[in-house]
């Protein structure tokens, strides 16, 4: 399929070209790779590339060794570490100070341990394949690209030879012979692995998320009992430790909880300034526009900047949801938070509307104690022109009506206002841009 056998992952051969500092810039080299459909061929290219610069200065990988072995051993406190909803989100409390410990502690323990346990059992024949081992996978990054995460392949051989220490009854490390040049060599791995560790180790990084997760542990714990101006303390001391987004909001949320509406847009506005791109400040932001009446200002503000219009709608539906509605009128810039399972706006003609995936969710609300009425604008056109049999769900209620390719009103008489968002469950299609479709909404409304 590809013309020829790829040696080396493709990986390996973009590394060749982007990382021996080549004469392009990263989008340059990444624009040109993509225009290349065929993996082989693209590898070939991105090899020639990178053998030639290399033939140019060979000096390059001798200038590239002290920072790969750095990048081997280094914590790098990277934004996706924690696998949060965004990168710019801050781990729970309890999850940084957990990491700082089952990770960055425990690392350093089987580092420390690793070269004696070779020590411990270096009769042994498997000793020797994890030596061999390490040695070719350090040798290997040297001379292409290390990453923190690679260190999983070195674990393989790490783990087990630290247990050989802190195991229940290791041998004793002074009754282990006089293979002096044994000993020689694993201090000498302990000392070039454990003093780049330390030495890049993000000390600063690990110090004020420590300062700043106890803080806000403890201003969410007041704020849990009602003593605002504690909480309040808790939070800001926290921000002077370590300002991130999510500690303004975290304040902003404080503020408006106690009714001070002026200080909670100017603390979301905060967050906003220090990651722009970040969903959740966002909609921290244009959500209180919203509730305020302000509605342009909260359309611009729910846009943020450089924001993922998916993302967009998947966090405010997922991660911070807004109180219910009356009514919805989809895809008008002000929607955000009340739907859910839904894709970014369209429009049609003077029309705003959103498709949903097939499983969509409206978080409406009624004054009124006793029977309500559901009204949608709806319709569901197909390729095949047939009518789509969709399911309505409010509370534990459902009600299955054909849905047709034409703009329709449906008005459904539900016992009691819902308690938990409306699902609206239909089939779906796969729409030529790969989209996964169900059916187009324009307004819903108690």
């Amino acid at each position: 399929m590809y013309g020829h056998c790829i040696l080396i992952e493709t990986g390996g051969s973009y590394n060749m070209w982007a990382f021996y500092e080549p004469r392009e810039d990263i989008e340059t080299i990444n624009q040109a790779l993509e225009a290349v459909a065929n993996p082989a061929e693209r590898a070939d290219l991105a090899n020639a590339r990178g053998m030639a610069r290399l033939q140019e200065d060979p000096s390059i990988i001798l200038r590239k060794i002290p920072a790969e072995w750095r990048r081997i051993w280094a914590v790098n406190p990277i934004e996706d570490r924690f696998l949060m909803a965004d990168y710019y989100s801050d781990p729970p409390p309890a999850l940084f100070l957990a990491a700082l410990i089952l990770d960055d502690l425990l690392y350093l323990l089987i580092l420390v341990a690793a070269p004696l346990g070779l020590l411990v059992v270096r009769r042994h024949p498997l000793a020797w394949l994890f030596v061999l081992w390490i040695a070719t996978f350090c040798a290997a990054t040297l001379v292409t690209h290390a990453e923190g995460r690679y260190r999983h392949f070195l674990f393989l051989a790490l783990i087990p030879l630290a247990a050989c220490v802190y195991r229940p009854s290791p041998q004793p490390l002074s009754h282990l012979g006089r293979g002096v040049g044994v000993r020689a060599v694993s201090i000498l791995a302990l000392l070039l692995a454990l003093l780049p560790g330390l030495r890049y180790y993000p000390w600063d990084w690990a110090s004020s998320g420590v300062v700043r997760s106890l803080y806000r542990a403890y201003g969410d714990h007041l704020l849990a009992r009602a003593e605002y101006d504690a909480a309040e303390d808790a939070y800001r001391n926290a921000l002077a430790a370590n300002p991130t987004p999510d500690g303004w909001i975290a304040l902003g949320d404080l503020q408006h909880q106690v009714g001070d509406n002026a200080a909670a847009l100017d603390s979301y506005q905060q967050a906003h300034k220090l990651r722009p791109p970040y969903v959740g400040a966002s909609v921290a932001w244009g959500s209180l526009l919203r509730d305020l009446g302000q509605n342009e200002a909260a359309r611009t503000a729910f846009l943020g900047r450089y924001l993922d219009l998916q993302h967009l709608v998947d966090w405010s539906d997922r991660i911070r949801p807004s109180p219910p509605t009356t009514q919805i009128d989809l895809g008008n810039g002000l929607d955000y938070g009340w739907v859910g399972g839904v894709y970014p706006a369209e429009t049609q003609g003077d029309t705003t509307l959103r498709w949903t995936h097939g499983h969509a969710r409206l978080r409406l609300r009624s004054s009124t104690t006793g029977p309500v009425i559901l009204r949608l604008r709806l319709a569901a056109p197909r390729p095949d022109g047939q009518p789509v049999l969709m399911r309505i769900c409010a509370d534990a209620t459902c009600h299955s009506v054909s849905i047709g390719g034409a703009w329709q009103t449906l008005q459904i008489l539900l016992p009691a206002a819902p308690r938990s968002p409306i699902e609206l469950r239909s089939p779906i299609f796969t729409a030529p841009d790969g989209r996964e479709l169900g059916v187009m909404l324009d307004w819903v409304g108690l």
